[in-house]
């Protein structure tokens, strides 16, 4: 189902691809039926609103079921900041570093959060700490660059964004790394 859902998002029908993968999370499997309601989700904004509305209470529903899915709260996060939905974002962030406290992508993504509610220092913070865990991979940089830009520190933003393109990055990548 995975790679036909792809395909019919690919061709533009991603709302047949999202009730294939609705009807997939009706799976007695717990990890096919989060596997596809992470595919869902991640079809957020290409879905007209009964088809969004649908995801959206089959991913409450799961949660309700298993609010410890953190593949399922990961993409619940991701869907939040993408839709600006930002205090769900960082809240859902936050949960899920208790659970996987060394994850630098969550780290990346919880830092973008803070810096979308004007919290820069914390933002910074943030990147900082899983530029130290993981080493100073671009898809960090960039996030970095972006937060220092967003926190007006514009050199030295500046400067990091040069590197990160120089060094292979083609284009900055906002969040979701």
């Amino acid at each position: 189902y995975q790679l036909l859902a792809a395909f019919l998002r690919e061709s533009g029908k991603a709302n047949e691809a999202a009730r294939l993968c609705l009807k997939e999370a009706e799976s007695p499997d717990e990890k096919q039926r989060t596997a596809a309601l992470v595919l869902a989700l991640g079809m957020s904004g290409e879905l007209d609103s009964p088809t969004e509305a649908e995801v959206e209470r089959a991913v409450r529903a799961a949660l309700e079921r298993n609010g410890q899915s953190l593949p399922l709260l990961k993409a619940t996060a991701e869907r939040a900041l993408r839709n600006g939905e930002v205090d769900d974002a960082l809240a859902l962030y936050t949960r899920c570093l208790k659970a996987e406290p060394k994850n630098a992508s969550l780290m990346n993504n919880l830092a973008i959060a803070l810096s979308r509610k004007n919290r820069h220092q914390d933002a910074v913070e943030q990147i900082n700490r899983a530029i130290d865990l993981a080493g100073p991979k671009l898809e960090l940089l960039d996030s970095k660059g972006l937060i220092l830009m967003q926190a007006g520190d514009l050199n030295q933003a500046i400067e990091l964004l040069m590197k990160v393109s120089s060094d292979g990055l083609a284009t900055p990548n906002y969040f979701l790394h």
